[in-house]
């Protein structure tokens, strides 16, 4: 994808879902601009076969970003909470 087509996916989920785009980088300021993109795939509820595609990598490369990124980037280290779940709950 474009950069210009991710300024309107996050436009348009921002308008559908009561600014979580926003509310993400407001609240974790330290997220890559690919972490914003991967969390909001994960919001749309994509699985990690599409999500593979749109990034171009393997579906265990979307796994191993799905953690670091829960580890990383909101500090979560308890092994029974998923990403998809902290994404839910923001």
């Amino acid at each position: 994808m474009r950069g210009e087509d991710w300024k309107e996916m996050e436009h348009l989920i921002d308008d559908t879902d009561n600014n979580f785009v926003q509310k993400l980088r407001q609240q974790y300021k330290g997220l890559k601009e690919e972490d914003v993109r991967l969390c909001m795939l994960v919001r749309l509820k994509m699985t990690n076969a599409i999500i593979a595609n749109v990034f171009y990598i393997g579906e265990s490369a979307v796994k191993k970003r799905k953690s670091v990124l829960k580890k990383t980037g909101f500090q979560i280290t308890d092994p029974n909470i998923s990403l998809e779940q902290v994404i839910e709950n923001l």
